[in-house]
């Protein structure tokens, strides 16, 4: 690790003994002079609460954000509030996060490869007026205690004892005598890192709408929306009495909550509070958070509850897209997608903010441009991506949850067999993600930095290959009945076509960056290998008289396996109609209406649908309302987005359903970058007869861009935007090959 970054000299300390309480660390300094800037450069593993003085500094969650740390240890500097000339105090508090979890689970987070000491880096610099430096760094003078905070676990909760409150503690003047000095620690294993992907903070509050009681005498607390966060609980108790808050996306029969889950080995999403006396209180858990829309609190008969509040925690990203249209559910669906997002923000894209909040890659892919046309995710995704080079082994192997502690590997010697192969669809993230991040903020950098890389997994994604064709995956997970599942994988041969499109789909993409960093040697070497990957695709699942692909012979007709030939252009050309026509048929006539994939299929299917002229055919999935879709879901109250199609789901809070939401954007508003970071558009919009008007906007680099469209009997009326320094196509979608150009500026017409 290199400490230069602390470049005076700040060390690493940590506790002489351990305890599964936190640890508060506290300092006093003083000033001498007038003050023009005051820096800090902190990093607290697994997670700290800094303050000054008295005040806690920022109102962010999880800093500094997890990783793997025998790799990685990221850091903050934070600029603080201006400090008067003389005495002040510096007080951090330690959590655990992923870097030292004590609850045992499924993935191992309580057993990591990296070494799970608590500790802490800290280095204030102060610059005075009159051009001179000062330093406060940690050191072994430093003392710390216990604090309040008794145990802190991201899955199982909080729990907190007042009693333990030092009261002033971060503050001038504390007697500390009867603390311990801290001592030095090893430094941890990963490079030192400066955090710039932002904090995950509050960013609104929410109340609740009903009051239930349970059938054993606790109260059970609704909220309007399934959301992710931690609650402020403001009681009154008597000394060493307690409250028990327990969050949850479910109610049993009796109004309690259901928070059972077996991968965790422990009571689910539990804070507790223990009050030190008679005096009001006002709680927030600072080293967890929760998914939830009921919070059940069980508390002792001296307990009053005064107020429950509700706080949504995400990372703090800037809102850049809008959309919405003449259909209320498809104004719903785009609401619930992001609200799916968001809830799974949490430093790296997580599956569900109650059950596992972990990295999973193919969740993350397929909404990936949801995400960017939304909000600006550029430094949250692209540190993500370093997650993704500190995860690979040397083979070129990288894990399906990332960060990992060691779980998903071909080399583990625990988990889930299924996921430890090579997993294209999923491994596809790292593809996939920084091809997005380029197009929609154009910069190279990423490609050129993690080329080798993805250079490194094709390779070994080859190694597993029998003739191009890969033989591990999930397939379309989570489709119509489980149908992709008998025992763990019910339909194996279908896994592996869709793992050998994805084969394609790197190949393909990584011929590209090829050619955007000036390497045409291996731009001609990975479109050789995608031009084989392609026959061989064709070669064993393409029935040239039918135009249709299957996994095998005898099967059932799948819409995913055909989606995806059509998605990824390999289908051959004079065939595109006959698959077209088929997936059609198999959608309108033998599904009555309905999709009938996974999350790969679903993420393709209403793109394929458009492009080949079944615009109509494609909206009337957005307004079905029956089994299976997201109307479904909605007419059902669904207030986020489930993790399968059927009610009876795990979570009620999955983003990977939610890829519909870009196509609300690209497809419905026509808004279509065709060079990195906007640069130039196509605007090419569609209008389903079922839909009156639509509109969107994407802040781009350059400015607004925005679309809107109204149906008057039979012409449409356009409204565009064109951002400055913009290059626009319009392309007329009800008059096929009518295009024309848009400068830059406000653009009305009818067509």
């Amino acid at each position: 690790m290199d400490l230069r970054i602390f470049n005076c000299r700040a060390q690493w300390i940590t506790m002489a003994d351990d305890d599964t309480a936190s640890p508060l660390f506290r300092k006093e300094f003083e000033t001498t002079r007038p003050i023009s800037k005051v820096i800090c450069k902190v990093s607290g593993l697994g997670s700290y609460i800094i303050s000054i003085d008295g005040n806690r500094i920022g109102n962010a969650i999880l800093e500094p954000r997890f990783s793997n740390y025998s790799k990685s240890v990221y850091y903050n500097s934070i600029e603080l509030p201006p400090l008067d000339v003389g005495k002040h105090a510096i007080g951090v508090t330690l959590g655990r996060s992923r870097r030292s979890m004590l609850t045992r689970n499924t993935w191992g987070w309580h057993n990591p490869p990296w070494d799970t000491t608590r500790q802490l880096v800290v280095q204030i610099d102060i610059y005075y007026e009159n051009g001179t430096f000062a330093c406060i760094r940690s050191d072994e003078t430093w003392k710390y205690t216990y604090g309040p905070v008794r145990f802190d676990c991201l899955y199982a909760g909080e729990k907190y004892d007042a009693n333990h409150e030092a009261v002033g503690w971060d503050s001038v003047g504390f007697d500390d005598s009867a603390w311990n000095n801290a001592i030095f620690a090893r430094e941890p294993e990963g490079r030192l890192v400066l955090q710039e992907s932002p904090p995950i903070v509050p960013i609104r509050k929410i109340k609740p709408t009903k009051i239930l009681m349970t059938g054993k005498g606790s109260k059970t607390y609704e909220f309007a929306e399934n959301i992710a966060g931690n609650i402020v609980l403001k009681a009154k108790g008597s000394k060493d009495s307690k409250a028990v808050i327990r969050y949850g996306e479910k109610i049993n029969d009796d109004m309690t909550v259901n928070s059972e889950y077996f991968n965790i080995h422990s009571p689910l999403q539990e804070d507790t509070y223990t009050f030190k006396d008679d005096n009001e209180i006002e709680y927030c858990p600072v080293f967890t958070y929760k998914g939830y829309q009921y919070v059940e609190i069980v508390s002792d008969p001296h307990v009053r509850i005064i107020d429950v509040t509700g706080l949504v925690y995400h990372n703090d990203i800037e809102k850049r897209g809008k959309f919405k249209c003449s259909s209320a559910l498809a104004n719903q669906i785009h609401e619930n997608s992001i609200r799916a997002l968001l809830s799974n923000l949490h430093h790296t894209p997580t599956d569900t903010p109650i059950y596992e909040k972990n990295g999973w890659t193919g969740d993350a892919q397929l909404t990936s441009l949801v995400a960017m046309y939304n909000f600006d995710v550029n430094s949250l995704y692209s540190t993500w991506m370093n997650d993704f080079a500190d995860s690979q082994m040397p083979n070129g192997e990288i894990p399906p949850i990332i960060p990992s502690p060691n779980w998903g590997y071909t080399s583990s010697d625990f988990g889930w067999e299924a996921a430890k192969p090579a997993l294209p669809a999923w491994d596809a993230a790292y593809f996939e993600i920084i091809n997005n991040l380029h197009t929609f903020y154009g910069s190279d950098d990423l490609i050129k930095i993690h080329f080798g890389n993805l250079e490194k997994y094709l390779e070994y994604l080859s190694s597993c290959a029998d003739d191009y064709i890969v033989k591990t995956g999930l397939g379309d997970w989570l489709a119509p009945n489980y149908e992709d599942h008998s025992g763990e994988l019910l339909q194996p041969n279908e896994n592996h076509l869709s793992s050998t499109a994805y084969y394609y789909r790197m190949s393909d993409i990584l011929s590209k960056f090829a050619t955007i960093i000036g390497n045409i040697e291996k731009a001609a070497k990975y479109e050789k290998i995608s031009k084989n990957i392609k026959k061989a695709f064709n070669d064993k699942y393409l029935d040239i008289k039918t135009g249709i692909y299957s996994p095998g012979k005898d099967l059932p007709y799948r819409q995913t396996p055909n989606i995806m030939a059509l998605a990824f252009g390999l289908v051959p050309e004079q065939l595109k109609f006959k698959t077209v026509d088929a997936l059609v048929h198999d959608i309108a006539v033998t599904r009555n209406g309905h999709l009938w994939t996974g999350i790969i299929g679903t993420r393709y299917i209403l793109d394929v649908l458009t492009d080949n002229g079944y615009s109509d055919l494609a909206f009337s999935l957005i307004e079905c309302t029956t089994y299976p879709s997201w109307g479904y879901w909605l007419r059902n109250g669904a207030t986020s987005l489930y993790e399968t199609w059927e009610l009876d789901t795990r979570s009620r809070n999955h983003h990977m359903f939610g890829s519909v939401d870009s196509w609300f954007y690209e497809y419905l508003c026509g808004l279509c970058p065709t060079a990195p970071g906007f640069a130039s558009v196509k605007i090419k919009p569609y209008f389903p007869t079922q839909l009156s008007e639509a509109s969107a906007s994407y802040y781009t680099g350059f400015g607004e861009l925005s679309v809107s469209w109204v149906r008057v009997k039979e012409q449409i009326h356009l409204s565009i935007v064109i951002p400055p320094a913009t290059d626009a196509i319009f392309c007329n979608t009800r008059k096929k090959g009518e295009e024309f150009k848009l400068n830059p500026g406000l653009h009305k017409f009818t067509i």
